[in-house]
């Protein structure tokens, strides 16, 4: 009698192993299924490989601290194909109006990490720009050594302002004393050249160049200037500062704080509706062109627009006849910009 039944109980553990095997291949076909299913379609949205993730800053906080990050620097507007339309039909009217001669932008989503360039690649003397390269280098000093910011110059020098086209009311005074922290201050919110060249003259060119290598910034020459940089290499201080890892939460932080109090609000933030915060620095030049003897202005401004919920990073330079033309061309571009934004 234990034969027959010996023979039934194996009979039945053999066929609930043969189920729970078919159980098992079949949820391990569903998981590989939705796997394939969702790198598939991961592989055809808009700049894919930009996945990032980052930390949740308080409303007030003006970084976004990177926490993981798998980046493609091969740009796919198809997913701003509504806000590139829209900035380079600004363009092309300033073209045909004879508002600007030459006009180049990078713009790059900070949440997603997708963006597209119009002549991005082109290169501008930077002028006024470099003033963020000099905070950045005190900067990432003050990291290691907080007293950095404490140390006092005095501005006893000529008067670097005087070329100026836009004049702000602030500035330090010649024959006075400042802490590197105060020179900053005035050298951002003011555009201050006179602060900058004393804040130049005073830091180890071998701390900007290693912030210029840092980034895959080129430089001309030992004393560390640039000659051309393009609004794509620009960008690049704006995200460090944004992600805020290359010189910390804190200073970060207080950087951004400085540039969205710059007095000069009609680049950028003439485009943008106020309230909106703006972190962000213009530059502006001018030259004569040896061989017509004309002379050609360039103006530049670049920051991040902290739009509701999506900031994104916008740089334009132009060049033209006119500056004021030129600030009017930067203005109706930011504001395209923006208001495309929010209609995606």
């Amino acid at each position: 009698m234990a034969g027959p039944h010996l023979s039934t109980a194996r009979y039945d553990f053999t066929r609930r192993q043969f189920f729970i095997r078919i159980a098992w291949a079949f949820l391990i076909g569903i998981v590989a299924a939705a796997l394939f299913f969702w790198a598939r379609a991961a592989s055809q949205r808009p700049n894919a490989p930009d996945a990032q993730l980052r930390e949740h800053s308080s409303p007030d906080s003006l970084i976004g601290p990177l926490l993981a990050c798998q980046s493609s620097e091969t740009g796919d507007a198809s997913e701003f194909r509504g806000i590139q339309s829209a900035a380079q039909s600004v363009i092309d009217v300033a073209y045909l109006n004879k508002r600007a001669s030459q006009v180049s932008l990078y713009f790059r989503d900070l949440t997603s990490g997708g963006w597209f360039g119009i002549r991005e690649t082109d290169s501008f003397a930077p002028a006024s720009l470099l003033k963020v390269a000099v905070m950045t280098a005190y900067y990432k000093l003050a990291r290691t050594d907080r007293d950095t910011l404490s140390h006092t110059l005095l501005y006893d020098g000529q008067d670097f302002n005087a070329m100026e086209t836009f004049h702000s009311e602030g500035g330090i005074v010649r024959g006075k004393s400042y802490t590197v922290d105060e020179l900053i201050r005035s050298m951002i919110i003011h555009s201050d050249n006179n602060a900058y060249e004393l804040l130049f003259a005073n830091l180890n060119k071998q701390e900007l160049l290693k912030v210029y290598g840092d980034l895959d910034v080129s430089v001309s020459d030992v004393d560390a200037q640039i000659r051309a940089l393009s609004p794509k290499e620009y960008g690049i201080f704006f995200r460090i500062l944004y992600n805020a890892a290359y010189v910390g939460r804190t200073l970060s932080q207080q950087a951004l704080s400085l540039l969205t109090q710059t007095t000069f609000t009609d680049g950028l933030g003439g485009g943008i509706p106020k309230g909106i915060p703006v972190a962000h620095k213009f530059g502006e030049r001018g030259v004569v062109v040896r061989d017509t003897n004309l002379g050609v202005r360039e103006f530049h401004d670049c920051g991040i627009v902290y739009y509701p919920e999506h900031p994104y990073l916008l740089c334009v330079m132009t060049k033209g006849a006119n500056t004021d033309a030129l600030v009017g061309v930067v203005r109706s571009i930011s504001s395209a910009v923006y208001e495309k934004v929010g209609k995606r």
